[in-house]
């Protein structure tokens, strides 16, 4: 038999029919499309849909800081072209540009909309100064981490102590980390905060005995060698130290803590007279600290009750 043949009605409602799938499929394609190069764009190179937007350029950048360091050198340090806009900010680069400077402990950099990105700074505090042979001056940090001080005046450098003993690299230069900081600012944080009229005597902390006896040595205006033990409580020990300046009848050369509750004061000797028609003597000032181990007259302390 014959099919039926298809009325004319029924003719039009299936073109009408394959039309509209035709057209919805159309669509979902577009959308996929339109899609998939917003991403591609989005990830490759956003300033395109940036642009297309009209965004302002960034215009202002507020800066969050522990320590020294400027806005200036932040600016200088992003270097951001002129008419950069947020959406064209990598920022993962910029935290890295960022923390590519020892200074810098961490960097977060955020965008603020429309126009305005947010820096935070956690900086680190120097606790000494290292002076290299060719005349540089290094801020070694409480974790050892050695950098130049941006930000610092020349008086806060010379206020820190210097540190001493510390072996510099194959080539010359100063260790980018130097080991035992956290034992040397330890001693230092207990002495501004229980004895600050020790500590504003000091003038340098020799760490060379620190790793093979766990000794530290400070150097002070009033008592050239002042031994400590890291491995007795910084607060007894400073402790002791007063005592012995408080019952010491004259100056000393030597104070030796490293020992427990018995201390070691060597008595400073007084300077030889000077013979008529000699040359003056240079003054003690001028003349480095004596480190020698000459036998001297000794007196020993049981500061134990």
């Amino acid at each position: 038999m014959k099919p039926r043949a298809m009325s004319r009605e029924g003719r039009r409602r299936y073109v009408a029919a394959a039309f509209k799938t035709a057209a919805v499929a159309a669509f979902v394609a577009a959308v996929l499309l339109g899609g998939g190069w917003l991403v591609r764009t989005w990830s490759d190179n956003p300033g395109v849909l940036s642009k297309m937007a009209g965004d302002p350029p960034v215009r202002n950048l507020v800066l969050e800081t522990n320590g020294r360091l400027s806005q200036e050198w932040v600016r200088a340090t992003l270097a951001l072209p002129e008419k950069i806009t947020l959406m064209e900010l990598d920022l993962a680069k910029l935290q890295s540009r960022l923390a590519q400077n020892p200074q810098v402990k961490e960097a977060t950099v955020t965008k603020v909309l429309p126009a305005a990105l947010a820096v935070k700074l956690t900086e680190r505090a120097p606790v000494a100064r290292l002076e290299l042979p060719v005349g540089q001056t290094l801020l070694v940090a409480a974790d050892g981490v050695t950098f130049t001080g941006v930000g610092f005046s020349a008086e806060a450098v010379q206020a820190l102590p210097l540190l001493s003993g510390v072996e510099p690299e194959a080539d010359g230069r100063a260790p980018a980390l130097v080991a035992g900081m956290c034992t040397v600012a330890d001693l230092l944080s207990r002495a501004r905060d229980l004895a600050p009229h020790l500590l504003e005597h000091w003038t340098g902390v020799y760490i060379g005995r620190l790793e093979s006896d766990g000794l530290l040595e400070v150097r002070s205006t009033d008592i050239p060698r002042i031994v400590f033990s890291a491995a007795d409580d910084f607060s007894d020990q400073l402790a002791r130290l007063d005592r012995v300046r408080d019952v010491a009848s004259g100056p000393l050369r030597m104070v030796d803590l490293g020992l427990g509750p018995r201390v070691v004061a060597e008595p400073a000797l007084p300077e030889p007279a000077a013979k008529p028609g000699a040359r003056p003597a240079v003054p003690s000032a001028a003349r480095p600290a004596a480190v020698s181990t000459t036998a001297r007259p000794a007196f020993r302390l049981n500061l134990e009750n």
